[in-house]
């Protein structure tokens, strides 16, 4: 079989570039070893519930490469993107063990001093409420080359710099922790700058009907509708590289051709498994090799016979919650915190169809998360 160009893997960024490559008039074909399209974002099903591997939301909610992708690919009626005003809750456990609560909304439109007033509900002083205010506002202030230069430079340390402390310093690690699960010490403040840009403006706390992998799944029936082709539960065993091109793959024991390889599967296994380290020069295979991927996840998944959660998310934490290197360290040899990070998300009160009516009451799928480093 022959193809304009071949797509291994269907997470986002898989399903999205060959949605719109199909766009373009390509054949495109989608190759993923799962049985349905989604990636790690997934939404699995069984017995009448909807419900991903781990609690998931996206961010930026409003204006962001989401809305983009629906627009581009005229799938407004297919696809709604959820925005709840009221996306949850944040709760700090003070150090004298009392509890703060602040709202959380996925609409910043809707409420634009919403976050002005974070501070003070979370108990920060006017000191840290300043600093707080200080930080957004050098975020938004950086040019690129400024930008740039953060590469080298630990978030933790930098925000510290800057006077961040208390309540606000713990909410923000927090927060970063979430977002891309790795110690704060060990995390470029050129990328913390660049992804609270994002969730300043537009929020956080999207989610998806029909559950958070629906958006990825139209748009491989986009590919299809458009005389694509997608084959789920399909390894990939290697791609083709003939005379320094990518010209195909082997999946499922068939050879598939293309003028183009496109992989979503992860740049290791991509260089180092897939195409091979032959296919590339020494010093960038070691480049690849030397690569750290994230830190893992910890959680528990609940369904329940009646509704708990009231709000889509809760975000739990102390100022001691929050992790860099040393006190992942620290709990790895068992010394962990009295108040680690709780983080729940109940897909169903996001998007109630997703669980299924029981007599006159829901069965409510409620996901509970306690997200803890762990080495892969």
């Amino acid at each position: 079989m022959s193809y304009d160009v071949i797509v291994v893997g269907a997470g986002y960024g898989g399903a999205t570039c060959a949605a719109l490559l199909a766009k373009q008039g390509l054949r495109v074909c989608v190759v993923d070893k799962n049985p349905r399209a989604g990636g790690k974002a997934m939404t699995l099903h069984k017995d009448g519930h909807g419900y991903e591997m781990w609690p998931i939301v996206g961010g930026p909610s409003e204006n962001g490469r989401f809305q983009e992708l629906v627009k581009e690919l005229d799938l407004e009626a297919e696809v709604e993107l959820l925005l709840p005003e009221e996306a949850g809750e944040i709760r700090y456990i003070k150090p004298d063990g009392d509890v703060s609560i602040a709202p959380m909304s996925a609409r910043p439109s809707a409420d634009p001093m919403a976050a002005m007033r974070t501070p003070d509900l979370l108990g920060a002083t006017e000191d840290e409420a300043a600093a707080a205010l200080q930080v957004a506002a050098t975020i938004f202030s950086l040019s690129e080359a400024e930008i740039d230069a953060l590469d080298d430079v630990g978030t933790y340390s930098w925000l510290c710099s800057m006077g961040l402390s208390g309540p606000m310093l713990s909410y923000q690690l927090i927060v970063l922790n979430l977002l891309f699960v790795v110690p704060v010490d060990r995390l470029p403040a050129s990328e913390t700058v660049r992804t609270l840009r994002d969730f300043y403006g537009g929020g956080g706390g999207r989610y998806h009907r029909g559950g958070y992998g629906f958006p990825a799944e139209s748009a491989i029936d986009y590919v299809v509708r458009n005389g694509g082709e997608f084959r789920p539960r399909t390894r990939v065993e290697r791609v083709i590289v003939e005379n320094g091109r990518a010209v195909g793959i082997v999946a499922g024991g068939e050879e598939l051709r293309a003028r183009a390889v496109i992989s979503n599967a992860g740049i290791q296994p991509t260089v180092l498994k897939l195409a091979g380290e032959q296919a590339f020069p020494p010093d960038y295979v070691e480049r690849v090799r030397s690569l750290e991927p994230s830190l893992a996840l910890t959680g528990i998944r609940y369904f329940t016979d009646a509704p708990i959660m009231r709000t889509p998310m809760v975000l739990q934490f102390s100022d001691e919650s929050w992790w860099d290197e040393s006190r992942y360290r620290a709990c790895e040899a068992g010394d962990w915190p009295e108040h680690p990070m709780l983080f729940i998300v109940t897909p169903s009160v996001h998007d109630p169809d997703l669980a299924p009516m029981r007599g006159t009451r829901r069965s409510s799928p409620a996901r509970c998360a306690r997200r803890t480093p762990r080495r892969r």
